[in-house]
């Protein structure tokens, strides 16, 4: 493992909400999630001094800045983009460092905040420690993590929490996006938790004692490596949750991880595929297995068995969170479907899988983005056999095409672009109606795009420039 170049001193984050008003907060990583403008309003609302410093530049994080331009206006907070300086780390009586940032062990201004015994947590163990002050504790929450699957999943639970409870009572947040800061709480009976890989290390380091009731590993694949710095940190990362888990909680594992091992005193269940509800509107046997997991967790939260009528209902009627697997309409008679979501080969596998059956004409897949530093082979043998492809098609792009277009060099299928647009441009020349596009990249979209999101509306936009206007109201939805 590559984190032992420094081991963060640890503080119990709860500590630091006491009177916060005129102290001097570093942010560190506005970022373009939302979880660096909510942490900075909420610091600024509680009297802080907010300094918050990116690598980034303006030009890259317009919408963020934009969300705190009051701010900066009246002068609680100020900005350094561009760069770090590391007296804003060691002169500061907090640091609030963004997840996001990599292999944060090894980062400079971090390091220089440790050596000068300055506090260093982040949003989302403020958020818990904040919560749980406002009376939601920890045998209230589910968390759920995993490589694939855990957005829809955390969504889906909420969906059956909120059937059986009411809306009100239902909080959602975590690496979903956003803020959990300032939420809403009066009346608030159940939390669920997207959790990160990267989130889960901080949470070791930050909140001592956070212990979900019940605690959701949806499955594992090799990801993530240019964070951890190598499989093995990355693993270990993703097993803290189970090891989380409450006494008498539940600890659900997905197929594939159901040896991992779990915290003393919970118990551990593996929900089947025939525990999904019937006629689930999002596609695939992996949502079947995401629901079949999202059930089982509000059961194990409530305490009912088996879950009732309403909460199937719900979570059969979830459509599927945007940009991952979402048809977004279609244009000339070809459904475009964006999983831009899809930053791993294997999630992009199970993309074609739940499409395939579906699809009576071809299937063309737009694959490629950042390199991650993580095997990309899954999408050289989509095959249901030793000659039957599960794609037509396969159009890659992007820092990755290159390598993605030799390992399938022998398929006069595959071909290479250097853009997103360029690969759709192509693909509209040889689809016809009743043919499927699938933006499933297996690749983060840092390369050309801020964010998945981003890239899944530019998809959308090159379907409509390239092969005609996207037919339905939710093509709409999915760009605005």
């Amino acid at each position: 493992m590559t984190e032992p170049l420094h081991t963060p001193p640890p503080i119990d984050t709860r500590t630091l909400l006491g009177d916060l008003s005129g102290c001097r907060v570093t942010v560190l990583g506005l970022g373009r999630f939302g979880g660096g403008v909510g942490v900075t309003r909420w610091l600024a609302s509680r009297g802080c001094r907010v300094l918050v410093t990116d690598a980034a530049t303006a030009d890259k994080l317009t919408d963020s800045v934009n969300a705190v331009g009051d701010l900066l206006k009246g002068g609680s907070v100020s900005l350094r983009l561009g760069g770090h300086e590391q007296s804003d780390f060691t002169d500061a009586d907090v640091v609030v460092a963004n997840p996001a940032v990599p292999k944060p062990w090894t980062h400079e201004s971090l390091l220089a905040s440790w050596d000068a015994g300055v506090p260093v947590t982040t949003e989302i163990a403020l958020a818990l420690a904040h919560l749980e002050s406002r009376g939601i504790a920890d045998r209230q929450t589910i968390a759920i993590t995993g490589t694939a699957g855990k957005s829809t999943t955390t969504a889906m639970t909420s969906e059956a929490l909120r059937a059986a409870m009411g809306p009100e009572r239902v909080l959602i947040g975590g690496n979903l996006g956003g803020s959990l800061l300032g939420a809403r709480t009066d009346g608030v009976r159940a939390l669920v938790l997207e959790v990160s890989s990267a989130m889960l290390w901080w949470l070791e380091h930050t909140l001592p004692g956070w212990r979900p009731h019940v605690g959701v590993l949806t499955g594992y694949a090799p990801n993530h490596v240019d964070w951890h710095g190598d499989e093995v940190h990355y693993r270990s990362c993703k097993g803290m949750l189970t090891l989380r888990v409450a006494d008498r909680g539940t600890a659900l594992l997905g197929s594939g991880v159901t040896d991992w091992q779990i915290a003393p005193g919970a118990t551990s269940e593996t929900p089947s595929l025939s525990d999904a509800p019937r006629g689930l509107l999002a596609p695939g046997a992996h949502n079947r297995q995401n629901a079949a997991m999202a059930l089982a967790a509000a059961r194990a939260l409530l305490g009912t068995a088996p879950p009732t009528g309403a909460m199937r209902s719900a979570v059969a009627a979830f459509p599927g969170l945007p940009h991952r697997v979402r048809t977004i309409g279609f244009a000339s008679g070809v459904r475009c479907v964006d999983d831009s979501k899809s930053t791993t080969p294997e999630a992009s596998v199970r993309a074609v899988r739940a499409l395939r059956p579906e699809t009576n004409g071809r299937l063309a897949l737009l694959a490629g983005g950042y390199d991650k530093g993580v095997s990309l082979a899954a999408l050289a043998a989509m095959r249901e056999g030793p000659n039957t492809e599960l794609v037509d098609e396969l159009l890659v792009f992007g820092t990755t095409g290159p390598a993605l277009a030799a390992l399938r060099q022998d398929d006069t299928a595959t071909r290479c672009f250097e853009t997103l647009d360029q690969a759709v441009a192509s693909a509209a020349e040889r689809l016809s109606p009743g043919d499927t596009l699938l933006l499933s990249p297996a690749c983060a979209s840092w390369d050309q795009f801020e964010h998945f999101e981003a890239r899944g509306r530019a998809f959308a936009d090159a379907c409509e420039r390239h092969l005609g206007p996207l037919s339905d109201q939710e093509s709409r939805d999915a760009r605005a």
